[in-house]
Order: structure tokens, then sequence, then C-alpha cells
């Protein structure tokens, strides 16, 4: 898994939307979407804010096998 289908685990795991998942990273719905999608990549601050609020490390969310 890259960070697209971990963002997607994640969300699943703490049972968030997109909107409060962008919320979360400072983002709008629609760049949670694009990641997602794999259509974009989060940027290094959005990431640590992601990690941050659930209490893991960026390598969860970045590493293939997060």
């Amino acid at each position: 898994m890259g960070i697209r289908e971990n963002i997607v685990s994640l969300r699943n795991i703490f049972q968030v939307t997109q909107e409060q998942l962008g919320e979360i990273a400072g983002v709008s719905r629609g760049a949670v979407s694009q990641w997602e999608g794999g259509f974009s990549e989060p940027r290094m601050g959005a990431i640590q804010k992601m990690a941050d609020y659930f209490g893991i490390s960026k390598s969860n969310i970045i590493e293939e096998d997060g």
C-alpha cells in the first residue's frame, strides 16, 4: 500500500469523512479526494498534521507498509 491506500485506511480506521480529514490536515475535502484517487499527494505539512492528530508516525502514512 502507498500513501493513497494508507489515507483510505486511516479514514476507515478512525471513521472520519473526507471533509473531516481535510479539516484535520488543513486542506479541502476535494484535496483529500485527490489524494485518495491517486491524482495528487499530500504535502509534508498535511501529513504531519494528520499524524499528530491521530497519534501515529508520518511513516504510517507515507511508507508502503504503513
